[in-house]
């Protein structure tokens, strides 16, 4: 998975504890600090700058530097051709068995590191890859680039161009790496794109994802979500960004078990009967936190849904965070709809005590109640 990542406050603190331990035990010189603290700066830093500052001062930094134990992140970006090839030639390819991670930041890198440069099954300690800024004509090119790799834990992927979106063969080639654990998937804003199109049935005899933690940053519908869901059988996390489109289709479809299943969180932007409530009747699943935003008024739940919904679906929910945006134009309160929290005033609710969060948004401003868990909240700020 991902290594530690730090702000630039914390790296300060990091260097300045290195400084104070040198005073404390009377050091003079950096070069008296033990490896294993270098050890520690090392794995803060990017893969290129430790080469870049540490090389070729003498021969114990350059062992540091190449030792085994040293894994390397490496990060990519607004660099030419040429320096992209230098790089390569020089510090990835000749420690390809240290890479812990690899993150390229634009198109053109992107581009121009997979057109000239193989990563291969000799990579085997690589475990995470970013990639921001996608031309998504080359997305499943690159995907077919990353199969080899038999110990990469999560992929994140972000397009970043205007095309007619079909994710089934992107969503089937990811889910058929062989050691995933993480996935991420960004498309761009629905104002920029065309509607992408998933649904990916189970083909015979078909091997699951190794997938546990999945989030979907795109929009699509609760059905094209269950097909998706279908293939990952050891999901524990479920975090779907837009919710957007209407699907008749849902009610057809057998109920699928993923008993790892804990934490869903969800945005909902769609105003239709109860499309998460039957949602949730498909899917068997131990759920115990569950975040739901709804946006444009969409929540249809009657006053008693979320009551019926919990009892019957989610009997081990014991956090629940819940928000619900409504637009109003000026000198319209009296439209605002207080049901919404009025729901959630019953003794079930007291009782169980299951509020984590209760979230309103009126004219723009969000009212919330929070850093109260598995306590009942109900106030209201405008």
């Amino acid at each position: 998975m991902q290594r530690r990542k730090v702000s630039d406050n914390k790296q300060f603190f990091l260097f300045s504890s290195i400084f104070s331990i040198s005073l404390s035990v009377s050091i003079t010189c950096i070069e008296h600090l033990s490896n294993e603290l270098f050890y520690e700066v090392f794995d803060y830093l990017d893969g290129c700058e430790i080469y870049h500052t540490f090389s070729n001062l003498n021969s114990r930094f350059q062992h540091l530097i190449t030792c085994l134990s040293v894994l390397l992140k490496i990060k990519l970006y607004r660099k030419t051709q040429s320096e992209l090839i230098q790089l390569w030639e020089s510090i990835i390819l000749p420690n390809r068995h240290r890479l812990l991670s690899f993150t390229l930041e634009e198109k053109e890198i992107i581009n121009d590191f997979f057109t000239y440069f193989i990563i291969d099954s000799s990579f085997n300690r690589l475990q995470s890859i970013v990639l921001n800024n996608v031309a998504a004509q080359k997305s499943l090119f690159i995907l077919f680039c990353l199969k080899p790799l038999p110990h990469l834990l999560s992929l994140t992927m972000s397009m970043c161009t205007v095309w007619i979106y079909d994710l089934n063969h992107i969503y089937r080639t990811i889910f058929s790496f062989p050691s995933l654990k993480f996935n991420k998937l960004s498309l761009p804003p629905i104002s920029q794109c065309d509607n992408p199109n998933i649904f990916i049935p189970l083909a015979i005899n078909e091997k699951f994802s190794t997938v546990e933690y999945l989030v979907i940053d795109h929009h699509c519908a609760f059905f094209e979500l269950y097909s998706v869901i279908l293939h990952t059988p050891q999901l524990r996390h479920l975090i779907c960004r837009n919710i957007l489109k209407e699907s008749s289709h849902l009610g057809n479809e057998k109920a699928i078990t993923l008993p790892n299943l804990t934490h869903i969180s969800m945005d909902i932007c769609v105003k239709s009967p109860d499309h998460f409530g039957l949602f949730m009747t498909k899917l068997f699943a131990p759920v115990q936190v569950l975040r739901i935003r709804y946006h444009r008024n969409t929540d249809d739940l009657d006053d008693d849904g979320w009551e019926h919904l919990i009892r019957r679906n989610l009997p081990y929910l014991c956090s629940f965070h819940y928000e619900n945006h409504q637009c109003f134009l000026p000198n319209d309160e009296n439209d605002f709809d207080y049901t919404k929290i009025n729901q959630f005033t019953s003794p079930f609710w007291v009782e169980r005590q299951l509020y984590g969060e209760l979230a309103l948004n009126m004219h723009t401003k969000c009212v919330y109640c929070s850093d109260y868990p598995h306590k009942y909240i109900h106030s209201i700020l405008f």
